[in-house]
């Protein structure tokens, strides 16, 4: 019996939210890819604290001349070795612009975690919500058996009419169909939400009618807007190195000269690249102006994000009546209504065409109100999308 339950159960695979957040983001192949781009920014900082290679020089030659009208002559030998002196704090400034830039690619790395958890929310609800569905549907289908058996018995004895029959049979026949049609919807529900996470899962656990708890994001917080500050604070970096570049920069050498008749010399060398004609006035420039263009960019997000916010707390709180509305009045009244349908219609005081509208009514609220925590839960997911999950 053990191993039966093994075979049946254990190769299905159902997750929760949070496992499958957990999962999505050790295994998304964009997020782990971001991840090791992140960890590469660590060459960059290597880079900008290492000193410029030295130089060396070697040079040999011959020199003659005459002497008493007879020719004389020696070899010489040049070796020189020059190193780049990065004065004006480069080194320093190079490094926090590595730094700086590594922060940006993170806000972006949190930007798209924020997306993808936001996407997978939303996939992992609307499968919840394909499951309800298909939980009414065989709710449907066994009612109108029921009422297909009783029809038969009913029919049989003569106390209902051949029309009555088909009426059911055919009410019956659409069920079937809603049912497959649904299982279809969730099984393709849950290829989306396998693809999301690159595993696989059969089955989703949760609650739809259970509604989040709604935290408004800052959006003064959101890795959308703080990436557009740490990018003003990128660019000023990179001027201040620009103004380091367009200063004098300094090498310092060593000479040593020898030849085969005996004679050597020792030299000291110093070097500066003199910025006469062009002082990096065009890198800066640049600069200072994607400066200003990123301010008004950071404004524009922060608009756009503040709206989003808006739309999706005034979206919820309009969901959340219509829920109430519904779970409070509607449905109980809806419930009643079809009890009272079903024992009349067995008693033959209404028809089997008065029962099936009632029937029809109280099965298409119940969608209704699945439909309307489907939209609660992807309006929440905008939240989610802009200031993250707590978890």
């Amino acid at each position: 019996m053990l191993l039966v339950f093994l075979i049946v159960f254990g190769l299905s695979f159902g997750i929760t939210l949070e496992e499958g957040l957990k999962i999505l983001e050790e295994n998304n192949p964009e997020l782990r890819a971001m991840r090791k781009a992140l960890e590469s920014y660590r060459g960059l900082e290597i880079s900008a604290k290492a000193f410029p290679n030295p130089e060396l020089r070697f040079e040999s030659g011959f020199f003659s001349t005459t002497q008493d009208f007879k020719p004389a002559g020696r070899f010489i030998y040049i070796l020189e070795i020059s190193q780049k002196v990065p004065l004006w704090g480069l080194r320093e400034k190079r490094l926090r612009v590595a730094k700086t830039e590594r922060e940006v690619f993170l806000y972006d790395y949190t930007a798209r975690r924020y997306e993808l958890f936001s996407e997978f929310y939303r996939r992992f609800y609307e499968t919840l919500y394909r499951k309800e569905l298909l939980k009414v549907e065989r709710e449907n289908l066994k009612l109108s058996e029921e009422i297909l058996e009783f029809v038969k018995n009913a029919y049989r004895i003569g106390e209902r009419t051949e029309l009555e029959l088909l009426r059911a049979r055919r009410n019956y026949e659409e069920a079937r169909i809603s049912v497959s049609l649904s299982e279809n919807d969730y099984e393709r529900s849950l290829k989306e939400i396998r693809a999301l996470l690159g595993k696989k899962v059969d089955n989703v656990k949760g609650n739809l009618y259970t509604l989040p708890e709604v935290h408004v994001p800052d959006i003064k917080k959101s890795p959308r807007v703080v990436r557009y500050a740490i990018i003003q604070k990128l660019l000023k970096g990179r001027i201040e190195l620009e103004k380091a570049l367009s200063k004098p920069q300094p090498s310092i050498g060593i000479l040593m000269e020898d030849s085969e008749e005996g004679y050597y010399g020792f030299r000291v060398s110093l070097f500066f690249e003199i910025p006469l004609l062009y002082r990096r006035q065009g890198e800066i420039l640049r600069h200072m102006k994607l400066k200003e263009a990123v301010l008004y960019e950071m404004k524009n997000e922060e608009l756009r994000l503040s709206t989003s916010v808006k739309n999706a707390l005034t979206r919820m709180k309009t969901l959340r009546e219509s829920i109430r509305l519904v779970e409070s009045v509607l449905l109980p009244r809806a419930e009643k209504e079809l009890s009272l349908a079903l024992k009349s219609y067995r008693l033959n005081v209404i028809s089997l065409l008065e029962l099936t509208d009632v029937k029809r009514r109280y099965f298409e609220l119940l969608r209704e109100r699945a439909r309307l925590y489907r939209e609660f839960h992807i309006a929440f997911s905008e939240l989610i999308r802009i200031g993250g999950v707590e978890r």
